[in-house]
């Protein structure tokens, strides 16, 4: 009988979160929509609260309430190739029973490295998520809450390590072509922008094209 009415009622809901004062960052979601998510820094500690609602179930009975920080590099091609590079997990409740409507549970994550930024790309990705788990001993209650990760640097820091690529190019008596771009580090919404210059022109030219080609690289091969 008891299976019978677990069967027939709706299970408990999950919701995480964050704290209210965190900046949004606009990004694509899986279905390629536009989301705003929670954002914070490299250094920044994670917390905020996760509550249950029992959707009115009485006396839910569980194997435990967990929470999970999770920082994963996601090839898109093929999922059995994704990696994961931060992987904390903390129990919030053991097993027991769930007798109020609604259960607030606190959660918190500091002094975790999280050495890469947010990233969409085509072929892979780099995800961050809490994913809380409240288990059962019918079937277990999962929710995933993303946010990102941005990794801010002053002006000093980025003018230091962002000096102008210069190159020459060309073919000996015949062409030379100077080629200065502004900065050799952007960021993903950047304009970039340059300077192309012919010292030298002894052959008739028909076109001249700039292509800017985005790789993605996982590991130690390219995707």
């Amino acid at each position: 009988m008891e299976l019978f009415s677990s069967l027939l009622s709706k299970p408990p809901v999950i919701k995480v979160f964050f704290e209210s004062d965190r900046e949004k960052y606009k990004m694509k979601n899986s279905k390629d929509e536009w989301i705003d998510y929670p954002a914070y820094s490299d250094t920044d500690i994670i917390k905020g609260k996760i509550i249950i609602e029992l959707n009115k179930n009485k006396n839910f009975e569980h194997n435990g309430i967990k929470v999970e920080l999770i920082g994963m590099i996601e090839n898109y091609r093929d999922k059995k190739q994704n990696s994961k590079f931060i992987s904390l997990t903390k129990d919030l409740e053991p097993s027991g029973f769930l007798n109020n409507e609604i259960t607030q549970l606190d959660f918190e994550f500091s002094g975790v490295e999280k050495q890469f930024e947010t990233y969409r790309g085509l072929n892979i990705g780099v995800k961050y998520s809490l994913v809380t788990t409240l288990s059962s001993k019918y079937k277990n209650i999962v929710n995933e809450a993303e946010f990102v990760i941005l990794k801010y640097k002053s002006p000093s820091e980025i003018e230091k390590e962002n000096s102008p690529i210069k190159m020459d190019i060309g073919i000996e008596q015949w062409l030379h072509v100077s080629l200065e771009i502004d900065k050799s580090k952007y960021y993903l919404r950047d304009v970039v922008t340059g300077d192309v210059v012919f010292k030298k022109v002894s052959v008739r030219l028909q076109s001249m094209e700039i292509e800017i080609i985005k790789k993605e690289v996982i590991g130690s091969g390219s995707s």
